[in-house]
């Protein structure tokens, strides 16, 4: 079984803004609240280095660009990356929600599609896509790609990922995250970890059920394949972000 999520808290798709239905109130964004314990990326001191480099010392991409023409190439590749993830995002929903009764001639939308099929997903008894998860006592909300409800104890929490490389470590100095995460490396496995671990605390708050487990399904854009990548659920650490928002919420 399918089912469409219609709580407490939506999504306002103009400004992207999470709001309660009944009192009005605007929730803050995981995806922003995980931003700011990440280390920002410095675009315009990264991009200066790059273009006052010889040509024969820069990666082969870069050769003959300018500092503006290279910050234009990153922002390209960007929204490139973000419609290529849209795309995978829709296309699972869509096929959920047609209880995979989705029938298609393109080429790359069929191995998307096949790709889900060979996860083998154990879809319990009830399965959420684009699940919004919520705190009123945090004034908090995200959404995870997939919830499942495997009976009526426990969930699975799963996310899809598109992005052109995973990393592990944080290449460029082995940088943590700021405190109080700064025991994570500042990488896509631990920024992922944590993003779904806040989802499946405050699921758990909602819904009285317990997080069986989470995973992220990458998409790999060379083999056209969906890999299962099982995450831990850093429940403790999830709480103590929420705790610490709560607090600066408070007093700001």
């Amino acid at each position: 079984m399918v089912k469409l999520f219609e709580g407490d808290v939506y999504l306002e798709p103009i400004k992207h803004i999470y709001y309660h239905r009944t009192t009005g109130d605007s929730y803050s964004s995981v995806t922003q609240l995980i931003h700011s314990l990440v280390n920002p990326f410095d675009e315009e001191g990264i991009s200066k280095a790059i273009s006052k480099r010889p040509d024969e010392k820069r990666k082969e991409v870069y050769r003959g660009m300018s500092q503006e023409q290279i910050l234009d190439h990153w922002q390209f590749l960007n929204d490139e990356a973000n419609e290529y993830g849209t795309r995978i995002h829709e296309l699972i929903e869509d096929y959920l929600y047609k209880d995979k009764l989705l029938f298609t001639n393109d080429t790359f939308e069929k191995e998307v599609l096949d790709a889900y099929d060979d996860l083998n997903v154990d879809e319990g008894i009830c399965v959420w896509p684009e699940r919004i998860m919520f705190s009123e006592e945090h004034k908090l909300a995200g959404t995870a790609d997939l919830k499942i409800d495997i009976d009526d104890t426990f969930f699975d929490l799963g996310d899809w990922k598109t992005n052109g490389e995973f990393d592990f470590f944080d290449k460029f100095g082995f940088k943590c995250l700021k405190k109080p995460l700064d025991h994570l490396q500042d990488c896509h496995y631990s920024i992922y970890t944590v993003q779904l671990s806040i989802y499946a605390y405050m699921c758990e708050l909602e819904t009285g059920m317990k997080c069986r487990q989470i995973w992220i399904g990458y998409w790999d854009r060379e083999s056209k394949k969906l890999n299962k990548m099982p995450i831990m659920y850093l429940k403790h650490e999830a709480k103590k972000i929420l705790d610490l928002h709560k607090y600066r919420t408070q007093f700001n």
